[in-house]
Parts: structure tokens; sequence; C-alpha cells
């Protein structure tokens, strides 16, 4: 909505919004079918905020997206807290 009837949209989404990034990417979706190329969003391996989850929804919109990761998955740091994990995804169709 926020970009509907402009010409230029964005091309490349980055996001590190503390467990609101599912419900960002659901109001992204026809962005990311259409004009997203890049995406780099930190995400976890914790329900709310699941790299595999994400990734998926990312491809699900686009499936020419190929996905890559940095970071520690499925492990906590030493202070128990799930530790960040980086998804990388782009496009070049």
């Amino acid at each position: 909505m926020l970009f509907e009837g402009q010409e230029d949209k964005p091309t490349y989404l980055k996001a590190d919004i503390e467990g609101w990034e599912m419900p960002m990417l659901r109001g992204a979706r026809r962005l990311l079918g259409e004009n997203v190329r890049k995406v780099a969003i930190t995400v976890y391996h914790v329900p709310m905020n699941d790299y595999r989850e994400i990734g998926g929804f990312i491809r699900a919109q686009n499936p020419y997206f190929k996905i890559a990761h940095v970071g520690v998955a499925d492990q906590l740091d030493p202070g128990r807290r799930p530790a960040p994990i980086v998804l990388h995804a782009w496009r070049k169709e």
C-alpha cells in the first residue's frame, strides 16, 4: 500500500525489527513477487522469527530467490539467548 501507484518501488529490503519481520514481509508480498531483488533480514531459530519459515515465505513469493544464511543456526549464545542469523535473498531474473 505504501508504494501503490508510485513509479519507483524498492528493489532492496533490509530489516532487523525485533520479531516483526514476518508481518513486514506479509505486507511486502507484492513487492517481493515483482520488484524486490535483494533482501537482508535478521532472523533467528525461534518460532516467532524462524529463518526457515522466513526463507520459505520469500521463495514462495518468487521462486527465483536464492537464500543464504550468515550466522549460527540452531544454537544459543552463552547467555542462552537465540543467536542472530542474517538471511540474504537475491534473484537475477
